[in-house]
Protein backbone atom coordinates (compact mmCIF):
# COMPACT_ATOMS: atom_id res chain seq x y z
CA UNK A 1 0.00 0.00 0.00
CA UNK A 2 1.39 3.40 -1.01
CA UNK A 3 1.98 6.06 1.65
CA UNK A 4 0.54 9.59 1.17
CA UNK A 5 2.84 12.57 0.33
CA UNK A 6 3.51 15.01 3.08
CA UNK A 7 4.52 17.89 0.72
CA UNK A 8 2.54 19.08 -2.25
CA UNK A 9 3.80 18.51 -5.64
CA UNK A 10 5.52 21.56 -7.25
CA UNK A 11 3.33 23.35 -9.74
CA UNK A 12 5.01 26.27 -11.60
CA UNK A 13 3.18 29.75 -11.23
CA UNK A 14 1.44 30.94 -14.29
CA UNK A 15 0.31 34.57 -14.74
CA UNK A 16 -3.41 34.68 -15.18
CA UNK A 17 -4.49 35.57 -18.58
CA UNK A 18 -6.46 38.82 -18.84
CA UNK A 19 -8.69 39.45 -21.74
CA UNK A 20 -7.36 42.10 -24.06
CA UNK A 21 -10.47 44.39 -23.81
CA UNK A 22 -10.45 44.44 -20.04
CA UNK A 23 -6.81 45.45 -20.00
CA UNK A 24 -7.44 48.44 -22.24
CA UNK A 25 -10.28 49.64 -20.05
CA UNK A 26 -8.14 49.48 -16.96
CA UNK A 27 -5.34 51.42 -18.73
CA UNK A 28 -7.78 54.13 -19.70
CA UNK A 29 -9.02 54.41 -16.13
CA UNK A 30 -5.47 54.80 -14.90
CA UNK A 31 -4.78 57.44 -17.55
CA UNK A 32 -7.88 59.41 -16.52
CA UNK A 33 -6.83 59.30 -12.87
CA UNK A 34 -3.40 60.54 -13.81
CA UNK A 35 -4.91 63.34 -15.99
CA UNK A 36 -7.18 64.43 -13.14
CA UNK A 37 -4.26 64.48 -10.78
CA UNK A 38 -2.21 66.51 -13.22
CA UNK A 39 -5.06 68.99 -13.68
CA UNK A 40 -5.49 69.42 -9.91
CA UNK A 41 -1.78 69.94 -9.56
CA UNK A 42 -1.82 72.49 -12.42
CA UNK A 43 -4.73 74.39 -10.83
CA UNK A 44 -2.88 74.55 -7.55
CA UNK A 45 0.22 75.76 -9.32
CA UNK A 46 -1.82 78.35 -11.28
CA UNK A 47 -3.42 79.70 -8.10
CA UNK A 48 -0.05 80.04 -6.46
CA UNK A 49 1.34 81.80 -9.50
CA UNK A 50 -1.72 84.11 -9.64
CA UNK A 51 -1.31 85.05 -5.97
CA UNK A 52 2.35 85.75 -6.46
CA UNK A 53 1.56 87.80 -9.57
CA UNK A 54 -1.06 89.84 -7.66
CA UNK A 55 1.35 90.54 -4.85
CA UNK A 56 4.00 91.61 -7.32
CA UNK A 57 1.47 93.86 -9.14
CA UNK A 58 0.36 95.47 -5.87
CA UNK A 59 3.93 96.01 -4.83
CA UNK A 60 4.75 97.52 -8.22
CA UNK A 61 1.68 99.81 -8.10
CA UNK A 62 2.62 101.05 -4.63
CA UNK A 63 6.11 101.80 -5.80
CA UNK A 64 4.78 103.60 -8.88
CA UNK A 65 2.34 105.63 -6.72
CA UNK A 66 5.14 106.52 -4.35
CA UNK A 67 7.34 107.63 -7.24
CA UNK A 68 4.46 109.64 -8.73
CA UNK A 69 3.85 111.46 -5.44
CA UNK A 70 7.53 112.22 -5.07
CA UNK A 71 7.59 113.54 -8.64
CA UNK A 72 4.57 115.75 -7.93
CA UNK A 73 6.17 117.15 -4.77
CA UNK A 74 9.35 117.82 -6.64
CA UNK A 75 7.40 119.43 -9.46
CA UNK A 76 5.51 121.70 -7.03
CA UNK A 77 8.76 122.74 -5.37
CA UNK A 78 10.25 123.54 -8.76
CA UNK A 79 7.14 125.56 -9.69
CA UNK A 80 7.35 127.58 -6.46
CA UNK A 81 10.93 128.43 -7.24
CA UNK A 82 9.87 129.90 -10.57
CA UNK A 83 9.27 133.66 -10.17
CA UNK A 84 6.58 133.80 -12.81
CA UNK A 85 4.75 131.56 -15.25
CA UNK A 86 2.75 132.57 -18.27
CA UNK A 87 0.34 130.45 -20.27
CA UNK A 88 -2.06 131.17 -23.12
CA UNK A 89 -5.01 128.78 -23.37
CA UNK A 90 -6.51 127.65 -26.63
CA UNK A 91 -9.52 129.87 -26.08
CA UNK A 92 -7.23 132.87 -25.74
CA UNK A 93 -5.23 132.18 -28.86
CA UNK A 94 -5.27 135.13 -31.22
CA UNK A 95 -6.38 137.60 -28.50
CA UNK A 96 -4.44 140.32 -26.69
CA UNK A 97 -5.03 138.78 -23.24
CA UNK A 98 -2.32 136.74 -21.53
CA UNK A 99 -2.68 134.89 -18.21
CA UNK A 100 0.10 134.94 -15.64
CA UNK A 101 0.09 132.73 -12.54
CA UNK A 102 2.15 133.58 -9.48
CA UNK A 103 2.41 130.59 -7.07
CA UNK A 104 2.59 131.74 -3.44
CA UNK A 105 2.90 129.78 -0.19
CA UNK A 106 -0.81 129.54 0.67
CA UNK A 107 -2.57 130.76 -2.47
CA UNK A 108 -2.22 131.49 -6.17
CA UNK A 109 -2.49 134.85 -7.91
CA UNK A 110 -3.86 134.66 -11.44
CA UNK A 111 -3.52 137.80 -13.58
CA UNK A 112 -5.12 138.59 -16.92
CA UNK A 113 -3.02 141.14 -18.79
CA UNK A 114 -4.84 142.96 -21.62
CA UNK A 115 -3.87 145.93 -23.75
CA UNK A 116 -4.90 148.57 -21.20
CA UNK A 117 -5.87 146.82 -17.96
CA UNK A 118 -4.61 144.08 -15.70
CA UNK A 119 -7.05 142.03 -13.58
CA UNK A 120 -6.01 139.74 -10.72
CA UNK A 121 -7.77 137.11 -8.62
CA UNK A 122 -6.50 135.26 -5.54
CA UNK A 123 -7.17 131.51 -5.44
CA UNK A 124 -6.59 128.76 -2.89
CA UNK A 125 -5.45 126.34 -5.60
CA UNK A 126 -4.30 126.31 -9.22
CA UNK A 127 -6.74 128.18 -11.50
CA UNK A 128 -9.09 125.86 -13.37
CA UNK A 129 -9.94 126.30 -17.04
CA UNK A 130 -13.40 127.86 -16.26
CA UNK A 131 -11.73 130.37 -13.91
CA UNK A 132 -9.16 131.25 -16.55
CA UNK A 133 -11.87 131.69 -19.16
CA UNK A 134 -14.01 133.86 -16.82
CA UNK A 135 -11.01 136.01 -15.92
CA UNK A 136 -10.10 136.47 -19.56
CA UNK A 137 -13.60 137.39 -20.73
CA UNK A 138 -14.04 139.76 -17.78
CA UNK A 139 -10.76 141.54 -18.51
CA UNK A 140 -11.60 141.94 -22.20
CA UNK A 141 -15.19 143.04 -21.43
CA UNK A 142 -13.93 145.57 -18.88
CA UNK A 143 -11.35 146.90 -21.32
CA UNK A 144 -14.01 147.29 -24.01
CA UNK A 145 -16.76 148.91 -21.90
CA UNK A 146 -14.54 151.30 -19.95
CA UNK A 147 -11.98 152.15 -22.63
CA UNK A 148 -12.92 155.85 -22.67
CA UNK A 149 -12.51 156.14 -18.89
CA UNK A 150 -9.23 154.21 -19.03
CA UNK A 151 -7.80 156.48 -21.72
CA UNK A 152 -8.93 159.63 -19.85
CA UNK A 153 -8.28 158.33 -16.33
CA UNK A 154 -7.45 161.07 -13.83
CA UNK A 155 -7.94 159.27 -10.53
CA UNK A 156 -11.77 159.19 -10.46
CA UNK A 157 -12.39 155.58 -9.46
CA UNK A 158 -16.18 156.02 -9.26
CA UNK A 159 -16.35 155.91 -13.07
CA UNK A 160 -15.72 152.17 -12.82
CA UNK A 161 -18.47 151.44 -10.27
CA UNK A 162 -20.68 149.65 -12.87
CA UNK A 163 -17.92 147.04 -13.23
CA UNK A 164 -19.40 145.40 -10.13
CA UNK A 165 -22.20 144.05 -12.30
CA UNK A 166 -19.62 142.62 -14.71
CA UNK A 167 -17.96 140.75 -11.85
CA UNK A 168 -21.28 139.22 -10.81
CA UNK A 169 -22.02 138.22 -14.41
CA UNK A 170 -18.67 136.70 -15.38
CA UNK A 171 -17.88 134.95 -12.07
CA UNK A 172 -21.46 133.97 -11.07
CA UNK A 173 -21.08 135.52 -7.62
CA UNK A 174 -24.79 135.07 -6.99
CA UNK A 175 -23.89 131.52 -5.91
CA UNK A 176 -22.17 132.83 -2.75
CA UNK A 177 -24.34 135.90 -2.09
CA UNK A 178 -27.63 136.17 -0.19
CA UNK A 179 -30.58 135.65 -2.55
CA UNK A 180 -33.98 137.35 -2.36
CA UNK A 181 -37.06 136.68 -4.49
CA UNK A 182 -39.12 139.33 -6.31
CA UNK A 183 -41.76 140.69 -3.93
CA UNK A 184 -44.36 140.95 -6.69
CA UNK A 185 -45.75 137.39 -7.19
CA UNK A 186 -46.87 138.31 -10.71
CA UNK A 187 -43.22 138.40 -11.82
CA UNK A 188 -42.83 134.76 -10.80
CA UNK A 189 -46.15 133.75 -12.36
CA UNK A 190 -45.27 135.31 -15.71
CA UNK A 191 -41.91 133.53 -15.91
CA UNK A 192 -41.99 130.34 -17.96
CA UNK A 193 -40.59 127.70 -15.60
CA UNK A 194 -39.95 124.03 -16.29
CA UNK A 195 -40.78 121.29 -13.78
CA UNK A 196 -37.35 121.38 -12.09
CA UNK A 197 -37.43 125.19 -11.76
CA UNK A 198 -40.96 125.05 -10.31
CA UNK A 199 -39.87 122.52 -7.68
CA UNK A 200 -36.87 124.62 -6.72
CA UNK A 201 -38.95 127.80 -6.61
CA UNK A 202 -41.36 126.22 -4.10
CA UNK A 203 -38.47 125.40 -1.75
CA UNK A 204 -36.97 128.87 -2.30
CA UNK A 205 -40.27 130.52 -1.27
CA UNK A 206 -40.33 128.49 1.97
CA UNK A 207 -36.76 129.48 2.78
CA UNK A 208 -37.50 133.12 1.96
CA UNK A 209 -40.37 133.19 4.46
CA UNK A 210 -38.00 132.20 7.27
CA UNK A 211 -35.57 135.14 7.07
CA UNK A 212 -36.42 137.06 3.91
CA UNK A 213 -33.39 135.66 2.05
CA UNK A 214 -31.45 132.42 1.56
CA UNK A 215 -28.15 131.07 0.23
CA UNK A 216 -27.92 128.72 -2.76
CA UNK A 217 -25.96 126.15 -0.72
CA UNK A 218 -28.86 125.81 1.75
CA UNK A 219 -31.35 125.77 -1.15
CA UNK A 220 -29.53 122.87 -2.85
CA UNK A 221 -29.51 120.85 0.40
CA UNK A 222 -33.24 121.40 0.99
CA UNK A 223 -34.17 120.56 -2.61
CA UNK A 224 -32.20 117.29 -2.44
CA UNK A 225 -33.97 116.36 0.83
CA UNK A 226 -37.46 117.13 -0.46
CA UNK A 227 -37.27 116.06 -4.12
CA UNK A 228 -34.25 113.69 -4.40
CA UNK A 229 -33.32 115.62 -7.56
CA UNK A 230 -29.71 115.13 -8.80
CA UNK A 231 -27.33 117.89 -7.77
CA UNK A 232 -26.23 118.74 -11.31
CA UNK A 233 -29.86 119.15 -12.39
CA UNK A 234 -30.54 121.44 -9.40
CA UNK A 235 -27.54 123.63 -10.19
CA UNK A 236 -28.60 123.90 -13.83
CA UNK A 237 -32.11 124.95 -12.77
CA UNK A 238 -30.72 127.54 -10.32
CA UNK A 239 -28.73 129.12 -13.15
CA UNK A 240 -31.93 129.19 -15.21
CA UNK A 241 -33.87 130.95 -12.43
CA UNK A 242 -31.07 133.46 -12.06
CA UNK A 243 -31.05 134.17 -15.81
CA UNK A 244 -34.82 134.79 -15.67
CA UNK A 245 -34.34 137.42 -12.96
CA UNK A 246 -36.10 135.46 -10.22
CA UNK A 247 -33.01 135.06 -8.02
CA UNK A 248 -31.81 138.52 -6.98
CA UNK A 249 -28.32 138.51 -5.42
CA UNK A 250 -27.66 141.23 -2.81
CA UNK A 251 -24.66 142.35 -0.79
CA UNK A 252 -24.42 141.16 2.80
CA UNK A 253 -24.86 144.76 4.00
CA UNK A 254 -28.32 144.90 2.37
CA UNK A 255 -29.64 141.76 4.05
CA UNK A 256 -31.35 143.50 6.98
CA UNK A 257 -33.10 146.07 4.78
CA UNK A 258 -34.14 143.43 2.25
CA UNK A 259 -35.54 141.19 4.98
CA UNK A 260 -37.47 144.15 6.38
CA UNK A 261 -38.87 144.95 2.93
CA UNK A 262 -40.04 141.37 2.54
CA UNK A 263 -41.69 141.41 5.99
CA UNK A 264 -43.55 144.68 5.21
CA UNK A 265 -44.64 143.39 1.81
CA UNK A 266 -46.08 140.26 3.43
CA UNK A 267 -47.92 142.42 5.98
CA UNK A 268 -49.42 144.54 3.21
CA UNK A 269 -50.38 141.42 1.25
CA UNK A 270 -52.80 140.57 4.06
CA UNK A 271 -54.81 143.68 3.12
CA UNK A 272 -56.78 142.40 0.13
CA UNK A 273 -57.83 145.89 -1.02
CA UNK A 274 -54.22 146.91 -1.75
CA UNK A 275 -52.93 146.43 -5.28
CA UNK A 276 -49.22 145.91 -6.02
CA UNK A 277 -49.11 149.54 -7.19
CA UNK A 278 -50.47 150.71 -3.82
CA UNK A 279 -48.00 148.49 -1.94
CA UNK A 280 -45.07 150.01 -3.79
CA UNK A 281 -46.51 153.46 -3.06
CA UNK A 282 -46.49 153.06 0.73
CA UNK A 283 -43.50 150.72 1.13
CA UNK A 284 -40.85 153.47 1.32
CA UNK A 285 -42.92 155.35 3.92
CA UNK A 286 -43.24 152.25 6.10
CA UNK A 287 -39.48 151.67 5.95
CA UNK A 288 -38.82 155.02 7.71
CA UNK A 289 -41.66 154.59 10.22
CA UNK A 290 -41.60 153.09 13.70
CA UNK A 291 -43.35 149.82 14.48
CA UNK A 292 -46.36 151.46 16.18
CA UNK A 293 -46.63 153.99 13.34
CA UNK A 294 -46.70 151.19 10.74
CA UNK A 295 -49.40 149.26 12.55
CA UNK A 296 -51.63 152.33 12.99
CA UNK A 297 -51.09 153.44 9.40
CA UNK A 298 -51.98 150.00 7.98
CA UNK A 299 -55.08 149.84 10.19
CA UNK A 300 -56.19 153.25 8.93
CA UNK A 301 -55.66 152.22 5.32
CA UNK A 302 -58.26 149.48 5.68
CA UNK A 303 -60.83 152.16 6.57
CA UNK A 304 -60.23 154.14 3.35
CA UNK A 305 -62.98 153.80 0.70
CA UNK A 306 -62.02 151.45 -2.16
CA UNK A 307 -63.09 153.85 -4.91
CA UNK A 308 -60.56 156.55 -4.06
CA UNK A 309 -58.02 154.38 -2.26
CA UNK A 310 -55.01 155.37 -4.39
CA UNK A 311 -55.82 159.11 -4.14
CA UNK A 312 -56.21 158.97 -0.36
CA UNK A 313 -53.02 156.93 0.01
CA UNK A 314 -51.07 159.48 -2.07
CA UNK A 315 -52.43 162.39 0.00
CA UNK A 316 -51.66 160.61 3.28
CA UNK A 317 -48.10 159.79 2.25
CA UNK A 318 -47.44 163.36 1.06
CA UNK A 319 -48.69 164.66 4.41
CA UNK A 320 -46.40 162.26 6.30
CA UNK A 321 -43.43 163.42 4.19
CA UNK A 322 -44.22 167.04 4.99
CA UNK A 323 -44.41 166.31 8.74
CA UNK A 324 -41.04 164.52 8.63
CA UNK A 325 -39.44 167.50 6.83
CA UNK A 326 -40.78 169.94 9.47
CA UNK A 327 -39.53 167.70 12.26
CA UNK A 328 -36.10 167.48 10.62
CA UNK A 329 -35.82 171.31 10.61
CA UNK A 330 -36.83 171.44 14.28
CA UNK A 331 -34.15 168.86 15.13
CA UNK A 332 -31.44 171.06 13.57
CA UNK A 333 -32.72 174.07 15.57
CA UNK A 334 -32.75 171.94 18.72
CA UNK A 335 -29.08 171.04 18.27
CA UNK A 336 -28.21 174.72 17.95
CA UNK A 337 -30.18 175.62 21.10
CA UNK A 338 -28.50 172.89 23.16
CA UNK A 339 -25.05 174.06 22.03
CA UNK A 340 -25.93 177.58 23.20
CA UNK A 341 -27.40 176.19 26.44
CA UNK A 342 -30.66 177.87 25.53
CA UNK A 343 -32.77 175.41 27.50
CA UNK A 344 -36.00 177.38 27.24
CA UNK A 345 -35.95 177.32 23.43
CA UNK A 346 -34.88 173.68 23.50
CA UNK A 347 -37.91 172.81 25.64
CA UNK A 348 -40.27 174.55 23.18
CA UNK A 349 -38.71 172.77 20.20
CA UNK A 350 -38.98 169.39 21.90
CA UNK A 351 -42.67 169.99 22.57
CA UNK A 352 -43.23 170.77 18.87
CA UNK A 353 -41.29 167.67 17.83
CA UNK A 354 -43.43 165.58 20.19
CA UNK A 355 -46.60 166.94 18.57
CA UNK A 356 -45.39 166.16 15.04
CA UNK A 357 -44.43 162.63 16.09
CA UNK A 358 -47.97 162.13 17.37
CA UNK A 359 -49.31 163.09 13.93
CA UNK A 360 -47.14 160.31 12.46
CA UNK A 361 -48.66 157.86 14.99
CA UNK A 362 -45.24 157.45 16.60
CA UNK A 363 -46.70 157.57 20.10
CA UNK A 364 -43.74 156.07 21.95
CA UNK A 365 -41.33 158.55 20.34
CA UNK A 366 -43.74 161.43 21.03
CA UNK A 367 -43.89 160.49 24.74
CA UNK A 368 -40.10 160.39 24.95
CA UNK A 369 -39.72 163.87 23.42
CA UNK A 370 -42.44 165.22 25.73
CA UNK A 371 -40.48 163.98 28.76
CA UNK A 372 -37.29 165.59 27.43
CA UNK A 373 -39.15 168.86 26.89
CA UNK A 374 -40.24 168.82 30.52
CA UNK A 375 -36.68 168.13 31.67
CA UNK A 376 -35.28 171.01 29.58
CA UNK A 377 -38.04 173.28 30.90
CA UNK A 378 -37.04 172.53 34.49
CA UNK A 379 -33.39 173.11 33.61
CA UNK A 380 -34.33 176.44 32.02
CA UNK A 381 -36.12 177.54 35.19
CA UNK A 382 -33.11 176.52 37.28
CA UNK A 383 -30.80 178.42 34.95
CA UNK A 384 -33.01 181.52 35.13
CA UNK A 385 -32.50 181.65 38.91
CA UNK A 386 -28.86 180.67 38.64
CA UNK A 387 -27.70 183.09 35.95
CA UNK A 388 -27.99 186.30 38.06
CA UNK A 389 -26.02 184.61 40.85
CA UNK A 390 -23.31 183.44 38.46
CA UNK A 391 -23.15 186.85 36.77
CA UNK A 392 -22.68 188.58 40.18
CA UNK A 393 -19.96 186.05 41.10
CA UNK A 394 -18.20 186.73 37.79
CA UNK A 395 -18.30 190.52 38.30
CA UNK A 396 -16.71 190.16 41.75
CA UNK A 397 -13.93 188.03 40.24
CA UNK A 398 -13.28 190.64 37.55
CA UNK A 399 -12.97 193.39 40.19
CA UNK A 400 -10.43 191.28 42.08
CA UNK A 401 -8.52 190.64 38.83
CA UNK A 402 -8.27 194.37 38.11
CA UNK A 403 -7.01 195.02 41.67
CA UNK A 404 -4.31 192.36 41.17
CA UNK A 405 -3.34 193.98 37.87
CA UNK A 406 -2.88 197.40 39.54
CA UNK A 407 -0.70 195.77 42.20
CA UNK A 408 1.47 194.16 39.54
CA UNK A 409 0.36 190.63 40.46
CA UNK A 410 -0.15 189.53 36.86
CA UNK A 411 -0.24 185.72 37.46
CA UNK A 412 -3.05 186.03 40.00
CA UNK A 413 -4.92 188.43 37.71
CA UNK A 414 -4.62 186.00 34.78
CA UNK A 415 -6.08 183.16 36.87
CA UNK A 416 -9.05 185.33 37.91
CA UNK A 417 -9.77 186.43 34.33
CA UNK A 418 -9.72 182.77 33.26
CA UNK A 419 -12.34 181.93 35.93
CA UNK A 420 -14.49 184.82 34.71
CA UNK A 421 -14.30 183.46 31.16
CA UNK A 422 -15.49 180.02 32.25
CA UNK A 423 -18.41 181.48 34.19
CA UNK A 424 -19.38 183.51 31.11
CA UNK A 425 -19.53 180.30 29.06
CA UNK A 426 -21.75 178.68 31.69
CA UNK A 427 -24.08 181.68 31.60
CA UNK A 428 -24.14 181.66 27.84
CA UNK A 429 -22.43 185.00 27.28
CA UNK A 430 -19.86 183.89 24.73
CA UNK A 431 -18.71 187.40 23.73
CA UNK A 432 -17.71 188.20 27.31
CA UNK A 433 -16.02 184.82 27.66
CA UNK A 434 -13.81 185.59 24.66
CA UNK A 435 -13.03 189.06 26.01
CA UNK A 436 -11.82 187.69 29.36
CA UNK A 437 -9.57 185.15 27.63
CA UNK A 438 -7.92 188.07 25.84
CA UNK A 439 -7.36 189.65 29.26
CA UNK A 440 -5.59 186.48 30.38
CA UNK A 441 -3.17 186.83 27.44
CA UNK A 442 -2.67 190.53 28.19
CA UNK A 443 -1.70 189.73 31.81
CA UNK A 444 0.97 187.31 30.59
CA UNK A 445 2.41 189.95 28.28
CA UNK A 446 2.48 192.52 31.12
CA UNK A 447 4.39 190.06 33.27
CA UNK A 448 7.02 189.62 30.55
CA UNK A 449 7.39 193.43 30.19
CA UNK A 450 7.80 193.79 33.92
CA UNK A 451 10.52 191.13 33.95
CA UNK A 452 12.29 192.89 31.07
CA UNK A 453 12.27 196.23 32.94
CA UNK A 454 13.78 194.58 36.00
CA UNK A 455 16.55 193.11 33.86
CA UNK A 456 17.42 196.51 32.31
CA UNK A 457 17.82 198.31 35.65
Amino acid sequence: MARPRRTPRFIPFQKPTIPEDKKKKDDKKDDKKEDKKEKVDKKKDNKKEEKLRKKEDEKRKKEEEKERREDEKKKKKDEKKKPKSADITEEMAGTTCVLYTYPMEQFQICIADTEDVMVAVMLESDPSDPIKQSLTTFAEDFNRKFKRYIDEFSGKVSDFAPAKDLVDTHFNLFLIKPIILPMDPEIIKQAKLNSAENSIMKVAKDLSKERGFFFTARLIEEVIKKTKMPRDKIVKAIFGLNDKGLFIAIDIEQVAQSAERRMLWDQMSEIKTLSNENKNLILEDLLVSTEDSRKTFLDRIQQFPKKKLTEQLSAEIENRKRIREERKILFSQLDDSVKRDDFGTAAQLLSSISGLSTQLYENIVAQEFAERAQLFSQTAQEMRSRIPRLRQERNEIINKAKTMEIGGKYDEAAMLFDQASKLSVEIGEMTEAKQYLEEVERMRNLKELASLREALK
